[in-house]
């Protein structure tokens, strides 16, 4: 079916006159052809996606508490978008199944989603070429990647619940990508990634604020892998993440105020590349290593590294400044505080308290790092003495 609508009358949702006409109903699978407001007055399930197809440059889809569904994961999209759209906007109900609850293969397209749940599709969201993205409130359980969206696009996710239904153990991808980000705002979500083998965040693009969300891993690759861009992330909460909770590849990034925990032994918690960023004030508990300091030119400084099973920190880039954290490797008699490795070279560490690391506070392997002073270390694995390092 094909639904016409007159471009009169409708307030759009990117912007324009004020409503006089009613949104048009839509109650079965249909290409939407004229801009305007539409609305679902019941279920639409079709064998055959896509059950809607948008092929107007403006449309708002008000799915009005009703589910657009296909049965199974394999057969198609349920939304997709021809090269005559640009702008969408759907709210208010319920995508189920597919290969995708939404496919945007146009060019330059401005997608807005409140209060939706994509649910049992293979994966969530797919936009090919977005200049504007917003969700929120909504939630997504795919059985594998729940977002990909590039262009060059501002960002804003507020207040969603992403995560995995998985089909089969061991699966190898999951999670979020986003590439050409030019300004984001991510917050007050929760992220969710079982797939062993997947990673539940990738940032790429100029940067933005990624703050007071929950990053749920467990025994998954890696969390939040920023690859370019300055981001500032901080007050979040990630549990798990075997390779990095976060991974930091670019420089001028801000890690502050936030809170790891539940490594179960077999994870990195932080891993720092790049230059000029600042890691302040995190509190990492229970990981294998609890930071890992490759990069250039770092500022680690004011973090709690707690019950690190095998090393608290390790350094191996250089010019690194290391000052002021509190570093306590207690697990096994083999737990070690702070180690420069063979690598590290012209690093600056101060004022770090190293007291409870069985295996010893303080291994430098590196040439010309300097020890400023001020680093409190515990006793060595045969003293019971307690030295201040002055």
């Amino acid at each position: 079916m094909r639904v016409q609508i007159s471009l009169l009358g409708l307030l759009l949702f990117s912007g324009g006159t004020q409503a006089l006409a009613a949104p048009a109903p839509l109650d079965r699978p249909t290409v939407i052809s004229e801009s305007g407001q539409y609305i679902l007055t019941g279920d639409i399930d079709t064998l055959t996606p896509p059950a809607l197809v948008i092929d107007a440059p403006q449309v708002s889809l008000d799915l009005n508490g009703h589910t657009v569904s296909t049965p199974g994961y394999v057969s198609g999209p349920l939304i997709t978008m021809t090269e005559a759209g640009r702008h969408l906007s759907v709210t208010n109900g319920t995508l189920a199944g597919g290969t995708l609850c939404l496919d945007i293969p146009a060019a330059m397209t401005d997608i807005h989603i409140d209060h939706i749940l994509c649910r049992d599709s293979w994966d969530g969201i797919a936009i090919l070429d977005a200049s504007s993205f917003v969700m929120s409130s909504s939630e997504i359980a795919a059985h594998k990647k729940a977002m990909t969206v590039a262009g060059s696009f501002s960002l804003l996710l507020r207040g969603n619940n992403v995560h995995q239904v998985l089909i089969q153990a061991n699966e190898s991808t999951c999670g979020v990508s986003f590439s050409g980000i030019a300004e984001s705002t991510i917050e007050d979500n929760v992220f969710e990634c079982e797939a062993y083998n997947g990673g539940a965040f990738s940032l790429s693009g100029d940067g933005g604020v990624v703050t007071g969300n929950t990053f749920l891993g467990t025994d998954s690759q890696s969390g939040v892998a920023v690859h370019s861009g300055q981001y500032s992330i901080t007050a979040n909460s990630f549990v798990g993440y075997r390779l990095g909770a976060v991974l930091l590849e670019s420089s001028g990034n801000v890690l502050a105020h936030n809170h790891f925990t539940g490594g179960y032994g077999v994870e990195t918690a932080v891993v720092v590349g790049g230059t000029n960023n600042l890691i302040n004030e995190n509190l990492i508990e229970n990981y294998t290593y609890g930071m890992v300091v490759d990069g250039s030119g770092n500022r680690i400084q004011h973090n709690v590294i707690a019950g690190s099973w095998d090393r608290g920190m390790s350094v191996s880039g250089s010019r690194n400044r290391v000052f002021w954290n509190d570093i306590q490797s207690r697990y096994a008699h083999f737990s070690t505080g702070l180690r420069f490795d063979t690598t590290s070279t012209h690093n600056i560490f101060k004022g770090n308290i190293l007291t409870i690391n069985p295996g010893g506070g303080l291994e430098d392997l590196g040439t010309k790092n300097v020890n400023a002073g001020g680093n409190v270390l515990g006793p060595a694995p045969s003293s019971r003495s307690t030295v201040v390092d002055r």
